[in-house]
Parts: C-alpha cells; structure tokens; sequence
C-alpha cells in the first residue's frame, strides 16, 4: 500500500509537542509493515524555521520526507504554495493520502488536490473538531469552515479518531465520512535507557524529598491547570512538602500569567515551578523525577504527555475528558477523576499519601503502553482500518 501522508509540521519540530511524536512514530511503523510511506511537511518550528533542506526528500528513520518552505499566516495556518504544487504532481501516485489537522493550510490543499485528482484521504483532526478547541476563536473558525474547512471535511473518504472522545465529540458536527478510532503510537527507543533520577529536581531547586507533581505540555486553557493548582493547595494541609512543577511552553504569555497569579493567590507560589519549554532530554528528567503526572484538561483527544509519563513508571491523574484516560484507570496505571474540584483533590490526596499506590501504579505504566501504543501495533490497526474502509 502507497501511502502519503501530509502534515504542517514534522520531526524534529518538537515544539508542537505531540503530534511531532506520535505522526513520525505512525508512519515509521507502516514503513516497518511494508508500506511504501512518504511525507509532506513545512519547516514549521515556532518562530524560528528549521534548519533543513527544502523541496527535495530526507530519508527519517526509514521514511522519505520532504520539508517545504513556508510562512505563517494567523495561527499555526502555514501557507506553502510549494507543498500544494508538489502534491498536484503526486498526488495520483498513491492509493490513499493521510491529512493531519483540520487548521492549517497544508491539509485544506492537500485535500482540495485530492478532490481534483480523485485520490481518496483521511483526515486526522486529532481533537480539532471536538467541543473545547472550537469554541476557542469561535468567528474565525465558523468563517473557515465555511469558505475551505466544510468541503474538506465532508468529502473526506474516512476520518481518523485517536480515541473513543475524539470520536464521540468531533461526529458532533454531523459530517458525513465514516470515522474509525486508532489510537496514538509512540517510540519507546528512549525509554529503554532512562536518565539518572535527581537532574531535573537539581536544575530547578526542588528538594529531592519534597513528592512532585508534574505536568507537561503546551500551557493553554483547555488544559485546566487551574483545577491542578486548587487542587495542590488543599492538599498541602496534608503534604506541606509538596510541589508543583509546570514544564512546557505558554501558548500566551497571558494565560501563564494568570496561573501564577492563582498560584499567588492560593498561597503555594513558592511550591510552583514554571520551567518554560523542555527540550527532549530534560522532559525524560522531569518524567524520572515526578512521583505523579498530572492532567486536569477540559478536552484531550489523546494526551502523548500522559502515555510517555506512564511508559517512564510514573502514575498518572488525569481528568475523564482525557482520551488516555479510561484505558490508564483500566490498566491500574493510573486514576481517572470527573473534572470536579473535590474529586481532583480526593484523588490527588490518595495518590501523594500513599507511596506504595504509586509505587504499584507507576510499575503497570511500562508494560501498558507497550502493549498498547506501539509503533507496529498501530500501524497493523492503521492498515486493518483502511482495509475495511476500501471493501
């Protein structure tokens, strides 16, 4: 199978978390499977460019990618006249084209060549379409849907759901493409070798006997820190030595500083690290360090954070709207609580009292990630799905 996959940004444009993970690990297991993979991507990295050859294929971990040239336009829009041009002269030589995203302009001209050319393509919203993400910028996004996003979507040949939220919620809007739930996969090259613990705790100042609260990821609203914070202020009346450690970038600057304003406000400022961006190697010393991931996010389609957390043995808190979260409770390695102050503080209290229910919790994290997001493990469901879809 022929399989063309085109996304904003790839590889190793880790500044947009995730999807930078877990798009490459898919595509490398499809190569892994006998797939003849390919990919077409910007050089999208923030606010810098990567530094990359454009325009001609890269070879990635046994996959062909082409970076194209691009320049921003709103949000994350990343307008590439070339990547559109490339896809009209290839587009025919493939039997299906994966679009990642739903906002940006790689995918909405991706799959208007599609159209044109007739070639079938599945579209990756990854949480895009669910409730949260669209209320956010409102006007702008019904305006989108109706000029490019509406067409692109309902002439969609199948729509890929990571999990059974993202399904549930996006078939809100009633399009009309089959949709098929696949979850994320993940490398777990890293996680054989994990780094020596007490780094992480070292560069911030947190002492090595104070239980540490992790959270990692892009710092926006829909993630619900403000539930974390409250939650670790009435907690601290057991566990004083508590801290707080917030690792990831700020979408705005604003929000940041509306958390530690709240963290300010609660009293627990000082038991509050806001690290900025990690880079790979120090977001493996933040996952080592932790005695608990935490994740209280209104909507998440998926949540990579929380799967790499469980796969370094730390147990993870995470809040029902998270995709992860019902399979984590399931599998032991975790608690799954409604995104309610008193349940996120009840659990929160249990899981930092109770050195052995983490101990117990972290050591089921490895084996169920393993067993679950693995690379080829996914890309057999990928292929199975695409299958069924072509009979």
């Amino acid at each position: 199978m022929k399989i063309l996959v085109v996304t904003p940004f790839y590889k190793p444009s880790h500044v947009y978390g995730g999807p930078t993970r877990s798009v490459p690990g898919l595509c490398e297991g499809l190569a892994r499977l006998g797939c003849e993979v390919e990919v077409m991507t910007t050089n999208a990295n923030g606010e810098y460019k990567l530094d990359v050859e454009t325009g001609r294929p890269i070879e990635k971990d046994g996959v062909p990618v082409t970076y194209f040239d691009q320049f921003m336009i709103w949000d994350q829009f990343f307008w590439s006249s070339a990547l559109k041009e490339a896809c009209r002269e290839r587009v025919r030589e493939f039997d299906v084209v994966y679009i990642y995203g739903v906002w940006s302009y790689p995918a909405v001209a991706a799959g208007a060549v599609c159209r044109q050319k007739e070639v079938p393509y599945i579209v990756s919203p990854r949480s895009s379409l669910m409730k949260w993400p669209l209320r956010r910028s409102w006007f702008r996004k019904q305006v989108y849907l109706r000029l490019l996003g509406n067409r692109y979507l309902r002439n969609a040949w199948a729509m890929h759901y990571t999990t059974a939220v993202e399904k549930k919620e996006s078939e809100q809007l009633g399009f009309d493409a089959s949709g098929f739930v696949v979850p994320n996969c993940m490398d777990f090259s890293e996680f054989e070798t994990l780094p020596k613990g007490g780094r992480f705790r070292d560069r911030y100042g947190i002492s090595a006997d104070s239980p540490l609260v992790l959270f990692l990821g892009r710092i926006e609203p829909r993630k619900g820190l403000e539930f974390s914070l409250r939650a670790l202020a009435r907690v601290k009346e057991d566990v004083p030595d508590a801290h707080f450690a917030i690792a990831g970038p700020g979408e705005k600057d604003e929000y940041v500083n509306q958390l530690q304003e709240l963290a300010m406000d609660l009293g627990i400022d000082e038991a509050t690290t806001f690290t900025g961006y990690v880079d790979s190697t120090e977001r493996l010393e933040a996952l080592v360090d932790a005695n608990l991931f935490i994740l209280t996010s209104h909507t998440e389609n998926f949540a990579m954070a929380a799967v790499e957390a469980m796969a370094s043995g730390t147990p993870v808190l995470l809040s029902e709207e998270v995709g992860v979260a019902e399979n984590a409770d399931l599998a032991r390695a975790g608690i799954s609580v409604p995104l309610e102050d008193d349940a996120i503080t009840e659990a929160l209290r249990k899981l930092l009292t109770s050195p052995p229910l983490q101990e117990k919790l972290g050591s089921n994290g490895p084996s169920h990630v393993r067993s679950s997001y693995r690379p080829e493990k996914v890309a057999e469901k990928m292929i199975q799905a695409i299958q069924r879809r072509r009979e």
